[in-house]
Protein backbone atom coordinates (compact mmCIF):
# COMPACT_ATOMS: atom_id res chain seq x y z
CA UNK A 1 0.00 0.00 0.00
CA UNK A 2 2.82 2.46 1.14
CA UNK A 3 4.63 2.03 -2.60
CA UNK A 4 1.41 2.94 -4.37
CA UNK A 5 0.95 5.76 -2.24
CA UNK A 6 4.30 6.62 -2.37
CA UNK A 7 3.74 6.48 -6.53
CA UNK A 8 4.76 10.07 -8.81
CA UNK A 9 1.43 10.00 -9.81
CA UNK A 10 -0.42 10.47 -6.36
CA UNK A 11 -2.08 13.60 -7.36
CA UNK A 12 -3.48 12.17 -10.22
CA UNK A 13 -5.49 9.33 -7.62
CA UNK A 14 -6.36 12.67 -4.82
CA UNK A 15 -7.67 14.43 -8.68
CA UNK A 16 -9.47 11.71 -9.76
CA UNK A 17 -11.36 10.80 -6.07
CA UNK A 18 -11.63 14.96 -5.03
CA UNK A 19 -13.80 15.00 -8.51
CA UNK A 20 -15.84 12.08 -7.59
CA UNK A 21 -16.39 12.82 -4.62
CA UNK A 22 -17.82 15.98 -5.44
CA UNK A 23 -19.96 15.05 -7.72
CA UNK A 24 -21.44 11.57 -6.92
CA UNK A 25 -19.59 9.17 -5.25
CA UNK A 26 -20.22 8.61 -1.39
CA UNK A 27 -16.36 8.75 0.22
CA UNK A 28 -14.88 11.69 2.15
CA UNK A 29 -11.16 13.37 0.32
CA UNK A 30 -9.90 14.38 3.82
CA UNK A 31 -8.17 10.58 4.73
CA UNK A 32 -6.97 10.65 1.14
CA UNK A 33 -5.41 13.69 1.16
CA UNK A 34 -4.24 13.17 4.52
CA UNK A 35 -2.55 9.83 4.11
CA UNK A 36 -0.50 11.68 0.74
CA UNK A 37 0.52 14.30 2.40
CA UNK A 38 1.78 12.41 5.42
CA UNK A 39 3.74 10.60 2.47
CA UNK A 40 5.22 13.33 0.85
CA UNK A 41 4.98 16.16 3.50
CA UNK A 42 6.62 18.78 1.34
CA UNK A 43 3.78 18.67 -1.67
CA UNK A 44 1.16 19.27 0.60
CA UNK A 45 0.63 22.90 -0.97
CA UNK A 46 0.54 21.06 -4.55
CA UNK A 47 -1.70 17.89 -3.35
CA UNK A 48 -3.87 20.68 -1.20
CA UNK A 49 -4.60 22.67 -4.79
CA UNK A 50 -5.19 19.54 -6.87
CA UNK A 51 -7.79 18.39 -4.06
CA UNK A 52 -9.49 21.96 -3.54
CA UNK A 53 -9.09 22.26 -7.94
CA UNK A 54 -10.80 18.74 -9.00
CA UNK A 55 -13.62 19.59 -5.83
CA UNK A 56 -14.82 22.17 -7.65
CA UNK A 57 -14.68 21.01 -11.38
CA UNK A 58 -16.68 18.08 -9.69
CA UNK A 59 -18.86 20.46 -8.13
CA UNK A 60 -19.91 22.33 -10.95
CA UNK A 61 -20.63 18.74 -13.22
CA UNK A 62 -23.08 17.79 -10.34
CA UNK A 63 -24.65 21.38 -10.30
CA UNK A 64 -25.40 20.94 -13.86
CA UNK A 65 -26.76 17.51 -13.85
CA UNK A 66 -28.87 19.37 -11.39
CA UNK A 67 -29.50 21.72 -13.79
CA UNK A 68 -30.30 19.69 -16.83
CA UNK A 69 -31.95 16.88 -14.83
CA UNK A 70 -34.22 18.98 -13.21
CA UNK A 71 -34.95 20.72 -16.40
CA UNK A 72 -35.75 17.57 -18.11
CA UNK A 73 -38.06 16.07 -15.15
CA UNK A 74 -38.76 19.07 -12.76
CA UNK A 75 -42.29 19.94 -13.90
CA UNK A 76 -43.77 16.45 -13.84
CA UNK A 77 -42.07 16.11 -10.39
CA UNK A 78 -44.32 19.34 -9.49
CA UNK A 79 -47.14 18.84 -11.33
CA UNK A 80 -47.55 15.55 -9.62
CA UNK A 81 -46.99 16.66 -5.88
CA UNK A 82 -48.46 19.92 -6.35
CA UNK A 83 -45.64 21.89 -5.05
CA UNK A 84 -44.08 25.09 -7.25
CA UNK A 85 -45.20 26.97 -4.89
CA UNK A 86 -43.05 25.41 -2.41
CA UNK A 87 -40.47 24.39 -4.63
CA UNK A 88 -40.24 28.48 -6.00
CA UNK A 89 -40.28 29.64 -2.08
CA UNK A 90 -37.19 27.36 -1.61
CA UNK A 91 -35.37 28.54 -5.09
CA UNK A 92 -35.85 32.07 -4.10
CA UNK A 93 -34.79 31.36 -0.66
CA UNK A 94 -31.57 29.87 -1.81
CA UNK A 95 -31.04 31.67 -4.49
CA UNK A 96 -30.75 35.12 -2.09
CA UNK A 97 -27.81 33.05 0.28
CA UNK A 98 -26.14 31.27 -2.47
CA UNK A 99 -22.78 31.61 -1.35
CA UNK A 100 -23.48 31.19 2.30
CA UNK A 101 -25.80 27.68 0.73
CA UNK A 102 -22.65 27.04 -0.87
CA UNK A 103 -20.02 27.74 1.37
CA UNK A 104 -22.01 25.52 4.53
CA UNK A 105 -21.68 23.09 1.86
CA UNK A 106 -17.94 23.24 1.25
CA UNK A 107 -16.64 23.54 4.44
CA UNK A 108 -18.61 21.56 6.55
CA UNK A 109 -19.19 17.84 7.12
CA UNK A 110 -22.46 18.72 5.46
CA UNK A 111 -22.29 16.00 1.72
CA UNK A 112 -20.80 18.93 -0.56
CA UNK A 113 -22.78 16.78 -3.70
CA UNK A 114 -25.54 17.26 -2.31
CA UNK A 115 -25.24 20.94 -2.26
CA UNK A 116 -24.01 21.20 -5.53
CA UNK A 117 -27.09 19.29 -7.25
CA UNK A 118 -29.23 21.61 -4.77
CA UNK A 119 -27.73 24.15 -6.19
CA UNK A 120 -28.73 23.05 -9.64
CA UNK A 121 -32.05 22.01 -9.35
CA UNK A 122 -33.06 25.17 -7.48
CA UNK A 123 -31.19 27.10 -10.23
CA UNK A 124 -29.07 29.57 -7.38
CA UNK A 125 -26.70 32.34 -8.60
CA UNK A 126 -23.55 30.22 -10.63
CA UNK A 127 -20.99 32.64 -9.73
CA UNK A 128 -22.22 32.97 -5.89
CA UNK A 129 -21.81 29.08 -6.27
CA UNK A 130 -18.91 29.32 -7.89
CA UNK A 131 -17.01 31.59 -6.04
CA UNK A 132 -18.46 30.42 -2.57
CA UNK A 133 -16.87 26.69 -3.71
CA UNK A 134 -13.49 28.03 -4.49
CA UNK A 135 -13.81 29.88 -1.31
CA UNK A 136 -14.62 27.02 1.22
CA UNK A 137 -13.00 24.02 -0.92
CA UNK A 138 -9.16 26.05 -0.97
CA UNK A 139 -9.77 26.59 2.89
CA UNK A 140 -11.07 23.21 3.55
CA UNK A 141 -8.28 21.11 1.93
CA UNK A 142 -5.83 23.56 2.86
CA UNK A 143 -6.33 23.31 6.31
CA UNK A 144 -6.43 19.40 5.98
CA UNK A 145 -3.40 19.34 4.00
CA UNK A 146 -1.53 21.72 6.34
CA UNK A 147 -2.47 19.95 9.23
CA UNK A 148 -1.31 16.52 7.48
CA UNK A 149 2.49 18.53 6.97
CA UNK A 150 3.30 20.17 10.08
CA UNK A 151 0.97 18.16 12.53
CA UNK A 152 1.12 14.87 11.69
CA UNK A 153 0.82 14.01 15.29
CA UNK A 154 -1.81 16.75 16.09
CA UNK A 155 -3.92 15.42 13.16
CA UNK A 156 -3.97 11.90 14.77
CA UNK A 157 -4.77 13.19 18.51
CA UNK A 158 -7.29 15.12 16.56
CA UNK A 159 -9.20 12.88 13.90
CA UNK A 160 -10.24 10.38 16.21
CA UNK A 161 -12.88 12.90 18.11
CA UNK A 162 -14.19 13.74 14.85
CA UNK A 163 -17.41 11.77 14.57
CA UNK A 164 -20.18 11.54 12.72
CA UNK A 165 -23.05 12.70 15.56
CA UNK A 166 -20.44 15.58 16.49
CA UNK A 167 -20.14 16.39 12.38
CA UNK A 168 -24.17 15.96 11.94
CA UNK A 169 -24.56 18.06 14.86
CA UNK A 170 -22.25 20.94 13.79
CA UNK A 171 -24.00 20.54 9.87
CA UNK A 172 -27.55 20.63 11.43
CA UNK A 173 -26.92 23.82 13.05
CA UNK A 174 -24.87 25.60 10.54
CA UNK A 175 -28.03 24.35 8.57
CA UNK A 176 -30.39 26.21 10.92
CA UNK A 177 -28.04 29.05 11.35
CA UNK A 178 -28.68 29.53 7.63
CA UNK A 179 -31.99 29.14 7.57
CA UNK A 180 -32.65 31.71 10.30
CA UNK A 181 -30.03 33.93 8.36
CA UNK A 182 -31.82 33.16 4.51
CA UNK A 183 -35.17 34.00 5.84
Amino acid sequence: MKEKLNHKNVGIGLAGVSFLESSFFPVIIDPFLLAAVALHRDRWVRYAIISSVFSVLGATFAYLVGVYAWDAWGEQILAWTDGKETFAQIAAMLDRGAFLFTMIGAVTPVPYKLTALAGGVFHINFFAFLAASVIGRFARFFLVAYLGAVGKDVALKVLPHITWRRAFLAGAALGIAAVLILR
